[in-house]
């Protein structure tokens, strides 16, 4: 049976070993803070695999495994759901053999966030939704990196409905970190509102009550990754999952997003067939829409040389390769393709580098190079050159300009498993794939095409080599990988316009008045 737990049963648990379900050091610490007597866990279930692992926590080592573990428990156990959707994580556990290894109750345990939630939800219940359209971006709150709670195809579909007339009869409220630091967005617009998601737990009332009046009446929720925070929606609450791509990347955890909204957009057929089967939403919630954030790439920001600091030239290649080693709480994917002299695939020593930079200075050419937001800058070389840039996300930033703002600008593309090259692939222009680690990549996370290789829309690069005949077809005209990239277009974009924003909002019947 499930029963939330409360002080009355600690008592009988402190004899117990205690198994927790759902790792987060939040969490962790909310438990043990309210019950300092519950014995530590003997260890944590959770599936999401970017959470497994050996943990310190509160100065004592801890493991994390997946349900798998379930099967190795040879002796009874208290099981706790440490987790929001500890409805969802019990009929997982029930699956996986958990009651057969406890003679008690499984408990979950009430966090501050969830205990506000239902609260404010029993206030709402019989308060009509409002026109009222909430947007959040970017993953949970605990991985927080600036300017990602104000991006993607959250901020694109925002835009847009800013820009066309849509907040005559809708408020849209934005949740982000630091809500000050988007006032010129409130000043700009009428009926635009920012607050902050850490108000969720606020000891101000104020903030709260403001936090959950958005929360629980919202009538549309549209959001990029990130879905927790509207776990326990009315059943008149439509949430949308927008997802930050159509990419090639297996998804490091498995957790189905079906009861985690209505609705989930997707850029073709065939993304909706990929989208089903990795995120775990039916057939019925996907709509073909085509990606919101798309919409930038036909309309490139004015004078992005002087903005970005990037120096003139006759033609442009850009390079985005997918982050290997994070920094910060995201993941460690794949450390081998940066243990070199640059830092960067392919390009190995800093004396090819050097022979890149003067063949680009010999043809007109300039290489930008923008990192993954979240990659490890502390191996990638310090060097300067007189054809290559690297563009930091910080830059972007301060001038407030989305990648896909600037693609435009790129007469060729070259990544790696990035679902940027899906979208640039809407330009139909050459487009690279370096593949120097995909055999430990595809160990490591893993593919949503098999064989990777025949589903990448551009040139294949394994080495130096491979990589410098690309740069040299850019200058000489040959696209030799054009046949290919335009069969995988078709496939990969139902649409080719500027449109995709618009059709997410018909599709879900969104009108402006």
């Amino acid at each position: 049976m499930l029963v939330r737990l409360r002080k009355e049963h600690i008592e009988g648990l402190e004899n117990k070993k205690i198994v927790i379900a759902g790792y987060s050091e939040e969490y962790l610490k909310e438990i043990y803070d309210e019950y300092p007597t519950l014995p530590f866990p003997e260890f944590v279930l959770d599936n999401y695999s970017k959470r497994q692992g050996r943990k310190e926590v509160f100065g004592k080592e801890l493991y994390v495994y997946g349900n798998s573990k379930i099967a190795d428990i040879n002796e009874k156990v208290v099981f706790i759901l440490a987790t929001g959707y500890y409805e969802n994580s019990y009929e997982s556990m029930k699956r996986d053999g958990a009651l057969e290894k406890t003679d008690d109750d499984v408990y979950y345990f009430v966090n501050k966030n969830t205990g506000y939630y239902q609260d404010y939800n029993e206030i709402y219940k019989d308060s009509p939704l409002l026109d009222l359209v909430l947007f959040r971006s970017g993953p949970g709150a605990s991985y927080y990196v600036r300017n990602w709670d104000f991006a993607d195809n959250a901020r694109a579909l925002f835009e847009y409905m800013a820009e066309n007339g849509y907040t005559k009869k809708y408020e849209l409220v934005w949740l982000v970190k630091n809500p000050s630091e988007f006032k010129h967005i409130e000043d700009k617009y009428e009926n635009v509102h920012f607050i902050s998601f850490d108000w969720a737990v606020s000891e101000n009332k104020e903030e709260r009550d403001i936090y959950y009046r958005a929360l629980c009446r919202a009538k549309y929720i549209f959001f990029t990754e990130a879905c927790a925070f509207c776990r326990y929606p009315r059943e008149d609450q439509i949430r949308v999952q927008l997802w930050h791509g159509s990419g090639f990347k297996s998804r490091t955890g498995k957790s189905r997003f079906e009861e985690k909204c209505e609705y989930h957009t997707v850029s073709s057929e065939l993304y909706a067939e990929v989208h089903s089967s990795e995120l775990g939403v039916r057939k019925d919630q996907i709509r073909v829409t085509g990606n919101p954030k798309d919409d930038w790439i036909y309309h490139p920001i004015e004078d992005w040389n002087s903005k970005l600091n990037i120096p003139k030239a006759g033609h442009y290649i850009f390079w985005l390769p997918t982050f290997r080693t994070a920094v910060g709480k995201i993941a460690i994917v794949n450390d081998k393709a940066y243990d070199n002299e640059t830092g960067i695939p392919v390009v190995d020593t800093l004396e090819q580098m050097n022979g890149l930079n003067e063949y680009l200075k010999s043809v007109d050419t300039c290489m930008v190079i923008k990192l993954h937001p979240v990659q490890d800058r502390d191996k990638v070389t310090k060097e300067k050159f007189s054809n290559i840039v690297f563009l930091e996300n910080e830059t972007l930033n301060s001038q407030d300009v989305p990648i896909n703002r600037v693609l435009a600008y790129a007469d060729a593309l070259i990544s790696d498993y990035s679902s940027v090259a899906v979208d640039y692939l809407l330009l139909d222009r050459p487009l690279a794939f370096t593949l120097d680690d995909a055999d430990d990549y595809e160990k490591n996370r893993g593919f949503v095409f098999s064989p990777i290789r025949d589903w990448l829309p551009g040139a294949l690069i394994d080495d130096y080599d491979e990589f410098m005949r690309f740069i040299r077809s850019i200058a000489e005209g040959d696209d030799y990988a054009a046949e290919k990239r335009k069969a995988l277009l078709a496939k990969m974009h139902a649409y080719r316009d500027d449109k995709n924003s618009l059709r997410v909002l018909n599709a879900l019947g969104i009108a402006k008045d």
